[in-house]
């Protein structure tokens, strides 16, 4: 560290200072140490010593009071039994041992004195226990017997006072003296202790006056142009290099991070400009792990409507338009909870209620166990699109149903273009059979007339010339009839009101028909129409004759008809009832088709155009027909009038 900081030669002075100031204090410390060991064990060695003298005047005095030399001596005297001999031996033994281990302690003089008193007196209780020991033997007499019995050991004991007064005054010399030199250590700790703050307070304050210049002040200029740059991320500080500083390792840290910063600024001023045209651009912001809003740009503000405060916390519920079901909202967050981007469009709603579809891509953001904490979503508004989506659909589809309407109408057309072409042969087939009857009959009666007009009565001859004209009417109504059908269709047909006696109209039609149809009854109740109305005389007696002659052609079992009349509104009715064959339900669609027959018709002559005519010729006076018809049982055609003609 010394080498990278350059230290100067006051450094160096400073620097060798401190380090024979540390030995210094190591050496004192250690000799310190010592000492107090010495002490130490000084103490120990005194304590130990005191503790055995004490122990062993314990010894002393119990082997010579109860249950020792003289309480054994006695029963000795009194008994005269080897066994108190031997215990007396025994405690005089252990007594000598123990005086002997006294003797190795040290002693002071004094002690020393009073210590040989002692044995004195032991030496004495010895002789004097061997002198009794002898006498017993010889046999003792009651004044020797008293004598010994008197004997105890007031003088030992005065002697035993003596020695633990001494040792009492001996181990507080001791005390004294470990005392004195614990005393004189904590001196000598205190003054290099003083000598040492001396000494280390101005080096100190030197030292710390060079780390504050040369380590901190720096370090401090590297703290906050870390938070400077950490906390404004488009702002970025350069670090100023001291001249001591340039060339060592703290001057190339500072030289390598103002190097970072020159970069981290261009590429925050390219990252600024970057989300300028993405804020522009795009509706921006992040959310929590929750779903929480963390950011919103004002892209997101305008369209939504909320202020950046009234966003900020809450959750993206908010823009839901419960357009979108759960499960689309669920596959969305399990993707990103995957740590992958979703995309997808989502029609959201407003503060004020309007609706708007975005087109959002949402990006998770990993930490460092590759764990989604925040989601980025940009977002692009696609309303318009989908207007015109949703437009471009609807036509579409209305496309598609006029195709199919008119492909429908093009299929009826066709179909019904197949059936015209089908009934319009079978209306050339009939048309060609319908002529050919009437001619017939008139080729026939002629030849007749021709060839026996001579024999012939004259009312045979007027017969004849009525079934010639009659059957020329035939033909005449059959080629008028086509031809009404044909003007209609080109409506070149014409149509003048008058004042028509509806009610004689009706009759003579239905005279005519009586004439034409023998053995057919036709009843008519039609006094219930108006006397008078405006319409087409020609066109009415053309629907009244086809109705009735249909009523009679297609009742050959059933020969009576029904002819009904009356007055509703501004309206008059008409009705035709026959007992005839009858339509079959599923044709009655196409009866006023022109040229249809119904199949129930077959082998009756007719050609598919009267009721098609008479249909056009009513609605062509603001009426109307229509017909009520069970197969095999008979129909009714009732025809509706107006009493007035249109304007």
């Amino acid at each position: 560290m010394f080498a990278a900081l350059k230290i100067s030669k006051f450094g160096w002075i400073v620097t060798f200072s401190l380090f024979l100031t540390m030995l210094m204090v190591t050496t004192t410390s250690t000799l310190s140490i010592y000492k107090t060991q010495d002490i130490e064990e000084s103490w120990a060695h005194l304590e130990q010593q005191s503790i055995r003298k004490s122990h062993l005047l314990s010894q002393v005095r119990r082997l010579l009071g109860y249950d020792g030399v003289i309480h054994h001596f006695k029963d000795f005297i009194i008994r005269r039994k080897r066994t108190d001999a031997m215990k007396v031996h025994q405690k005089l033994f252990e007594l000598s041992i123990a005086l002997s281990a006294y003797n190795e302690t040290t002693l002071l003089e004094d002690e020393q004195r009073a210590f040989s008193s002692l044995i004195n007196l032991v030496d004495l209780y010895k002789k004097n226990i061997t002198l009794a020991e002898t006498m017993t033997d010889n046999g003792l007499s009651q004044s020797q017997i008293d004598s010994f019995l008197k004997f105890d050991n007031s003088v030992v004991n005065e002697q035993l006072k003596i020695l633990d007064r001494f040792h009492l005054q001996q181990f507080k010399i001791d005390s004294d003296g470990v005392a004195k030199s614990i005393k004189d250590l904590t001196l000598l700790s205190e003054a290099l202790r003083a000598i040492l703050i001396l000494l280390l307070l101005p080096l100190a304050i030197f030292i710390i006056w060079y780390i504050h210049k040369r380590l901190i002040v720096p370090f401090s200029r590297f703290s906050n142009a870390f938070n400077t740059t950490h906390t404004d991320r488009f702002a970025c500080t350069q670090l100023p290099i001291d001249a001591h500083l340039r060339h060592t390792e703290l001057g190339q840290f500072a030289s390598a991070f103002n190097l970072m910063t020159e970069n981290l600024e261009k590429n925050a001023t390219e990252l600024k400009f970057q989300k300028r045209a993405l804020d522009e651009h795009a509706i921006v912001s992040i959310a929590d792990i929750k779903g929480d809003i963390i950011y919103a740009n004002d892209k997101f503000c305008e369209i939504s409507k909320y202020s950046r405060d009234e966003l900020i916390g809450k959750n993206h519920r908010i823009l839901q338009s419960n357009e979108h079901s759960e499960a689309f909202f669920s596959d969305m967050w399990k993707t990103i909870h995957a740590g992958k981007p979703w995309h997808g469009e989502i029609r959201n709603i407003n503060k004020l209620g309007e609706l708007y579809w975005v087109q959002t891509t949402i990006v998770p953001t990993l930490d460092d166990s590759d764990k989604p904490f925040q989601y980025v979503a940009i977002r692009t508004e696609i309303t318009a699109r989908k207007k015109a989506e949703a437009d471009l659909l609807e036509s579409y589809i209305g496309l598609e149903r006029q195709i199919s309407v008119r492909t429908e109408e093009l299929q009826k057309a066709l179909q019904a273009e197949k059936e015209a072409s089908v009934m319009q042969k079978q209306f050339v087939s009939m048309a060609s059979h319908e002529f050919r009857t009437p001619l017939s009959i008139i080729d026939m009666t002629a030849q007749r007339l021709m060839k026996r007009h001579s024999t012939m009565t004259e009312q045979q001859i007027i017969e004849r010339f009525k079934k010639i004209r009659n059957a020329s009417k035939r033909i005449t109504g059959l080629i008028e009839s086509t031809l009404n059908s044909a003007r209609l269709e080109d409506g070149k047909i014409s149509y003048t009101h008058e004042q028509c006696d509806v009610r004689n109209q009706i009759r003579e039609c239905v005279e005519t028909q009586m004439d034409v149809a023998q053995g057919y009854i036709i009843d008519t109740d039609i006094i219930a129409l108006p006397a008078i109305i405006l319409a087409d005389s020609g066109h009415l007696t053309q629907i009244f004759t086809n109705l009735l002659s249909n009523a009679v052609k297609y009742s050959p079992d059933h020969k009576h008809i029904e002819v009904r009349g009356w007055t509703e509104d501004d309206h008059a009715f008409v009705s035709f009832t026959d007992q005839g064959i009858g339509i079959p339900k599923q044709e009655q669609e196409k009866v006023f088709n022109r040229f249809f027959r119904t199949s129930s018709a077959a082998g009756i002559p007719g050609t598919g155009i009267g009721l098609n005519l008479i249909k056009q010729l009513i609605e062509l006076q603001g009426g109307n027909i229509n017909f009520k018809s069970t197969d095999g049982k008979g129909t009714t055609f009732t025809v509706t009038l107006l009493i007035k003609p249109l304007n």
